[in-house]
C-alpha cells in the first residue's frame, strides 16, 4: 500500500477469491430455493456482498456467461498471437 513511509510501493491487486461463474452459480443456486443465509454461511461471504453480487449479476443470464467465455479464450488466443508474432519480428529484425 502507498503509505507516507513507503512513498515508491504502490498499492496491490486485489486478488479475488470467487470467478464470475462462481458467484453466476451461487445466485443460481439461490434462485432455485437454496436459503440465501445457507449459502453466505456455506461459502464465508457476507449478506451484502451476496446482494452486491446480485445488483452487478443479477440480470446476467447463461447465454451472456456463455458468451463471455467465448470472448475470453477469442482474446486469449489472439493475445498469443500477437506475442508470437512480435517474437517473429523481432527474431527476423536481428
Amino acid at each position: 500500500m502507498a503509505t507516507p513511509s513507503t512513498p515508491g510501493r504502490t498499492r496491490r491487486a486485489v486478488r479475488r477469491r470467487f470467478t464470475e461463474a462462481k458467484i453466476l452459480s451461487l445466485l443460481r443456486e439461490a434462485a432455485a430455493g437454496t436459503p440465501v443465509m445457507d449459502l453466505c454461511w456455506n461459502h464465508c461471504i457476507s449478506r451484502s456482498t451476496f446482494r452486491a453480487w446480485k445488483a452487478k449479476y443479477g440480470a446476467a443470464s447463461d447465454i451472456e456467461t456463455g458468451r463471455l467465455q467465448q470472448l475470453e479464450l477469442e482474446n486469449a488466443r489472439l493475445r498469443n498471437a500477437l506475442a508470437r508474432a512480435n517474437s517473429a519480428a523481432i527474431t527476423f529484425a536481428q
